[in-house]
């Protein structure tokens, strides 16, 4: 799966916030730039980490509820 999502991100990163595989499984698609500049390209599991509007990066969703 995580193929699938690297391609759709290096191809439309604009539009690879969400992954569809089908009715049972959803991905977010998280494109960043390594140091030199390079996209990165991480598949993440919205049931277990979402972006972090605080430190603008993937935290886990345990430890974003654990903020409040």
């Amino acid at each position: 799966m995580a193929a699938f999502g690297d391609a759709v991100a290096a191809d439309h990163p604009e539009k690879a916030q969400i992954v569809h595989f089908g009715d049972t499984v959803t991905l977010a698609v998280s494109v960043t730039l390594d140091g030199e500049g390079r996209p990165q390209t991480r598949v993440i599991d919205p049931k277990r980490f979402l972006h972090c509007g605080r430190c603008a990066e993937i935290c886990s969703i345990g430890a974003i509820e654990s903020r409040f």
